[in-house]
C-alpha cells in the first residue's frame, strides 16, 4: 500500500491536469525501459528501481501536495544511474527525448501516441534477429496495429489498466480489424458428396474461417457430419461393384438391376449386406451380394481412414498469419453403426500419429459412451479432453470451447444450442493483483473487483460496437456459409450485429490461487479457502448475470488459458510487487491442477471442481505419471462423470506427489 505521502500527492500532467498518484505507472515505465534493452531479465531489478523511486518521492515530497511528471522522470533516471543500470538509463532517456520531440511536432495527442508504434517496430527488429523477413514483416504490422488501437480506438482508461496489468485486453493487434475470437463451426448444412470432396471442403473452409478469426475454431460433431457422406459413398461403391460382378457372371441382363439400385439407395445403414426377398433363395446371387458388400465396406472404410488422417495432418499444420491458435474437433455422441465406425477409425488414426500439438480432440461423454479407448489414448499421451454433456439438455446441440467455457443459453433467442455460436472477444481481470492490494480487507477487494469487472464490461461493449457495425460483405467466408447461428438470415448489405448478439462477451480471470493466498496471508490453500474461492467466483457470476440482463447480450465468466497473457501480467505484478513467494513462477497457472489432489483425495477434489464449474468456465487438469495404467485413468474419468464434472483433461506427465 502507498504511504500517506503518496496517497495525498497529486501528479501534474504536462497539460496542467492533476491526477492521483499511481505508483504502478512508474513500475510499468521502468519495466518498458528494461524491455527495450534486455530480452530476458529478472523483474526484481525493476522492482528495486521502482521502490527506490517511491522512497525518494516520499522523502523529497513530504508535506508537498503536487509533483510534476517531469520530476518523476528525473527521479527514475537518477535511480537507474545510481543502481548502475546504465543501458536502461540511456534507453529511458532517449525514449523521453523522443517523446518530447514528438509532442512538439504533433498537435494531436493521438498522433503523438501513434509515433510510439514506429519505435516499437525498431524494438521488434532488435529482438528478432533470427526471424525470416516475412515473419519480421508480420511482427511489424502486428506492432503497428496494436499501437494504433491504443492511440485511436481504445479509451485511455482501458489502455492504462491494460498497461498496468490490472486487466488484459484480448489480442489488441486484431482490435482494428473488428474480427471475432472463436466459433463452434456448424457444418450440418454442408452438402458435398463423397468422402474426398467432403474432407477437402472442410479443410478449405476451416482455413478461410481461421483467416477471419483470431482464436480457436471447433469442428463440431465430426462423427455426425461424416455419417451421411459415408453412407452415400458406400451406396455408390456397393452399386458399382455389384454391377461389375453381375456383368462378369453374365447375369446382369437377367435381373432387375434398376430395382436393386433403388434398394441400395434406400439403405439406412452400412451395417448389413443388401437383402432382396426375390433373390434370397438364389445362392449365387446371395454370394455376389455378400462379396460386393465386403469389398465396398473395406474400400469405404479405408477411404474414410485416409480422409481422417488427411484431416488431422492438415489441421495440425493449418496456420494463418493472423491466427496461430489450433483447431478443436469434437465427437462422441453418435451411436449409430456409422457414427461408431467413424469414432473407431478416428481413434485408430489418432493412435498411430505423433501427439498433436495444434489439434485438440474433445470427446463428448454421456452414459452410453465407451470410455476404454479414450483412457488408452490418454495413457499414450494423446491430446484429448473429456466434455461431460448435460443429459437433461439436447446433447446433440452441446459443444464446449477448449478453455472450458460452455455456451448454450441465449438471452436473445429461445433456441438452446452451442453450435454455430461465437466467442466474440474477451477481457481479463488480474485477481492476483487485487488480492495483494487488499490484504485483510475483503470488502475493499470486492469493491475493487466490481470496479474492474465494470471496466472490462465497458471495454467489451466498446469493442462489440466496432465488430457489430461490420457488414456481411466485409467477410468473404465466415458469415456467408450458414455455419454460424442466425447467419442464414443475414443478407448482403446487413450488419453482422444480429449474428453477434447470439455470441458471448467473455470476462476472464487469472491468478485466483494467488489472490486467495494473498488475501488470507497463506502459502497454501485448505478446504475453507476453497469455499472462499468459490464465493469470489459466485460474486463475479452475479455481476455477469447482471451485465447480460442489462445489455441484452450474453456475457460469460471463464478462467484465462492464455499463457502469453499470464506471463505478461505476472511480469508486471513482479515489477510492482517485487518477488514475494507466491509470485516465484513463470506464469499464473490454472486453479485446478493435478498437484491440488495432493491436498485432498480425488473425490473431494472433483467435488470442488464440479462446484466451481457450475459458475465459471474452467479446465480441471489431472496429471498422472507415465506408468499410470489406462484402467486407473478410466477410473478417474468414470468418477468425474459421477461427480458431474463438465470438462476435464487427464494428461500424462511427471509423478504427482
Amino acid at each position: 500500500m502507498e504511504s500517506d505521502v503518496l496517497e495525498n500527492l497529486a501528479v501534474v500532467k504536462r497539460s496542467g491536469q492533476r491526477v492521483s498518484f499511481n505508483g504502478a505507472k512508474i513500475a510499468v515505465a521502468v519495466k518498458f525501459a528494461f524491455d527495450s534493452v534486455y530480452e530476458q531479465y529478472d523483474e526484481k531489478n525493476v522492482n528495486q528501481v521502482y521502490k527506490e523511486v517511491l522512497d525518494m518521492i516520499r522523502r523529497d515530497y513530504l508535506g508537498r501536495k503536487t509533483i510534476n511528471v517531469e520530476d518523476i522522470q528525473d527521479i527514475i533516471e537518477k535511480t537507474l544511474q545510481e543502481k548502475s543500470f546504465l543501458d536502461v538509463y540511456c534507453a529511458f532517456n532517449e525514449y523521453r527525448l523522443r517523446r518530447a520531440a514528438s509532442r512538439e511536432v504533433f498537435s494531436m495527442k493521438q498522433q503523438h501516441k501513434f509515433v510510439k508504434a514506429i519505435e516499437r517496430v525498431g524494438l521488434t527488429v532488435r529482438n528478432s534477429s533470427d526471424d525470416k523477413p516475412i515473419d519480421l514483416m508480420y511482427k511489424f504490422s502486428k506492432t503497428i496495429a496494436t499501437e494504433f488501437t491504443k492511440a485511436y480506438l481504445l479509451e485511455s482508461k482501458y489502455v492504462r489498466a491494460e498497461e498496468e496489468g490490472l486487466i488484459g485486453v484480448d489480442c489488441l493487434e486484431n482490435y482494428a480489424l473488428a474480427t471475432t475470437s472463436s466459433a463452434h463451426i456448424d457444418f450440418r448444412g454442408l452438402k458435398v458428396d463423397f468422402l474426398n470432396r467432403y474432407t477437402d471442403a472442410l479443410l478449405d473452409k476451416m482455413f478461410h474461417y481461421k483467416e477471419e478469426q483470431y482464436g480457436e475454431e471447433t469442428l463440431a460433431s465430426l462423427d455426425e457430419l461424416y455419417e451421411p457422406v459415408l453412407l452415400y459413398e458406400f451406396q455408390t461403391i456397393y452399386e458399382r461393384i455389384l454391377k461389375q460382378y453381375f456383368v462378369l457372371e453374365e447375369i446382369y441382363d437377367f435381373v432387375d438391376f434398376t430395382k436393386i439400385q433403388k434398394e441400395i439407395q434406400n439403405l439406412k445403414t452400412i451395417e448389413h449386406p443388401l437383402f432382396i426377398e426375390n433373390y434370397s433363395k438364389n445362392r449365387k446371387l446371395n454370394y455376389l451380394f455378400q462379396m460386393a458388400y465386403q469389398v465396398a465396406y473395406e474400400i469405404v472404410k479405408e477411404t474414410l481412414q485416409d480422409n481422417l488422417e488427411k484431416l488431422l495432418e492438415r489441421f495440425e499444420h493449418l496456420k494463418t498469419k493472423m491466427n496461430h491458435q489450433g483447431i478443436s474437433i469434437s465427437l462422441g455422441l453418435s451411436f449409430t453403426y456409422e457414427g461408431l465406425l467413424i469414432q473407431t477409425l478416428y481413434f485408430q488414426v489418432l493412435e498411430k500419429m505423433e501427439p498433436l500439438e495444434h489439434v485438440l480432440t474433445i470427446f463428448k461423454i454421456c452414459q452410453h459412451s465407451n470410455l476404454e479407448v479414450v483412457s488408452e489414448l490418454i495413457q499414450k499421451g494423446k491430446n484429448i479432453t473429456c466434455f461431460f454433456v448435460d443429459e437433461k439438455k439436447n446433447i446433440i446441440e452441446q459443444e464446449i470451447f477448449s478453455n472450458g467455457y460452455f455456451l448454450y443459453h441465449n438471452i436473445n433467442n429461445d433456441i438452446e444450442t452451442s453450435k454455430g455460436r461465437i466467442l466474440i472477444s474477451s477481457s481479463t481481470v488480474n485477481l492476483a493483483r487485487l488480492g495483494f492490494q487488499c490484504v485483510h480487507n475483503i470488502q475493499d477487494f470486492y469493491n475493487e473487483l466490481e470496479n474492474l469487472m465494470e471496466l472490462c464490461k465497458n471495454q467489451l461493449l466498446q469493442r462489440f460496437e466496432i465488430q457489430a457495425n461490420k457488414y456481411k460483405e466485409n467477410y468473404d467466408y465466415l458469415f456467408r456459409d450458414d455455419v454460424l447461428f442466425d447467419s442464414k438470415k443475414l443478407e448482403m448489405g446487413q450488419k453482422i450485429r444480429k449474428v453477434l448478439r447470439s455470441g458471448v462477451l467473455l470476462i476472464r480471470y487469472v491468478g485466483l490461487n494467488e489472490c486467495i493466498c494473498a488475501l488470507k496471508q497463506k502459502k497454501m490453500l485448505d478446504q475453507n479457502d476453497m469455499e472462499f474461492g468459490f464465493q469470489i467466483l459466485q460474486f463475479m457470476e452475479k455481476n455477469i448475470q447482471k451485465f447480460t440482463i442489462d445489455n441484452k447480450l450474453n456475457f460469460g465468466l471463464c478462467e484465462a488459458d492464455d499463457e502469453r497473457l499470464s506471463k505478461r501480467i505476472l511480469g508486471i505484478d513482479k515489477s510492482v510487487l517485487g518477488n514475494p513467494e507466491l509470485l516465484k513462477k513463470k506464469s499464473y497457472k490454472p486453479f485446478f491442477q493435478a498437484s491440488d489432489t495432493s491436498k485432498y483425495d480425488m473425490e473431494t477434489w472433483l467435488d470442488f471442481l464440479s462446484k466451481y464449474q457450475s459458475v465459471s468456465g474452467m479446465i480441471g487438469f489431472v496429471t498422472v505419471s507415465k506408468n499410470y495404467s489406462a484402467k486407473k485413468i478410466l477410473q478417474i474419468i468414470n468418477l468425474a462423470q459421477k461427480k458431474k464434472i463438465r470438462y476435464l483433461k487427464v494428461q500424462v506427465g511427471k509423478d504427482v506427489n
